[in-house]
């Protein structure tokens, strides 16, 4: 039976991931560093603060997706050296001995590598960080590629970049969709770009790239750039209710910094043709994520 080995089976994609592979006949083990979540079957202990456990080095799966990672800006800002080590050394030490066993690892990445407002983000396009989140995010993805194309086994990575995934169950749509529901206004930011996924859209591309297990670098984007405000109003229609209670405020209105901006959208010319996957269209991400919350 194929092995499918998940990493960070506790985030928010690596779980969907999860959930998804065991509905169908592979074998999936997902890893946590959670002393509660080991007690689950096919739940393996993960910390990649920590040396890499002797169980890596022995498994033979046939894929693995690597989601574990510090995926906040100002955590990566604050703390560097943790970041580093996570996002960058670990998770580089982690994939190489996966490849060298053959396992074709799927690497999520990020916008992050890309200036906010640069003019070309094609998957070959030179990558221009401006965080250090971005920074380390493409310092692991280089390490990566180098990493397989050095490697003599038949394993191979997949640099999958992808733009803002949203769910239910994230900020700030786990706070709005109720709110909205329930009549409660809400303040989107009227000045803040982003260019929405469904969980849904990149579960399936992740697992479209896998079975092409191809090395390369590909793109998972929505197909246009809009304002957290603009899909607020999206949200609303889908849910049916006043646009009213949209209310857009500029990011810095409460005096607070609010999120770092980062590259919204993505280009797919060079996936798109390999997966037959498209980007998606911002009100189906909306919808998506409504039918997400009244299925719950």
């Amino acid at each position: 039976m194929e092995t499918i080995l998940v990493v960070g089976g506790d985030s928010l994609l690596g779980y969907a991931l999860a959930k998804k592979l065991r509905t169908g006949s592979r074998r999936t083990i997902s890893t946590s560093r959670r002393e509660t979540r080991l007690q689950a079957d096919g739940v393996y202990r993960l910390d990649l603060i920590e040396s890499l456990p002797q169980w890596v080095t022995g498994i033979a799966a046939s894929c693995a997706f690597l989601c574990a990672a510090v995926t906040r800006i100002r955590e990566s800002e604050s703390n560097p050296e943790y970041a580093r080590l996570v996002n960058v050394t670990r998770t580089v030490e982690l994939a190489e001995a996966l490849m060298s066993r053959g396992t074709f690892v799927v690497f999520p990445s990020s916008t992050a590598v890309f200036a906010a407002d640069s003019g070309d983000a094609r998957e070959s396009s030179p990558v221009a960080p401006e965080t250090t989140y971005g920074r380390l995010k493409a310092e692991a993805e280089q390490e990566l590629l180098h990493r397989a194309r050095r490697c003599r086994a038949p394993g191979g990575t997949a640099i999958v970049r992808i733009t803002k995934v949203v769910s239910c169950s994230k900020e700030p749509f786990r706070d709005w969709l109720p709110a909205l529901s329930a009549g409660r206004a809400i303040e989107p930011y009227s000045d803040l770009a982003f260019s929405p996924v469904s969980l849904a859209y990149a579960v399936e591309g992740l697992l479209a790239i896998a079975r092409l297990r191809r090395t390369g670098v590909y793109h998972l984007s929505g197909a246009t750039a809009l304002t957290y405000s603009q899909f607020a109003f999206m949200i609303a229609e889908a849910l049916g209710v006043d646009r009213s209670l949209i209310v857009p405020v500029p990011r810095h209105a409460a005096g607070g910094q609010g999120p770092h901006p980062v590259r919204p959208a993505l280009d797919m010319r060079e996936t798109s043709p390999l997966l037959g996957v498209f980007p998606q269209p911002s009100h189906e991400v909306a919808e998506q994520l409504v039918r997400e919350y009244r299925g719950r």
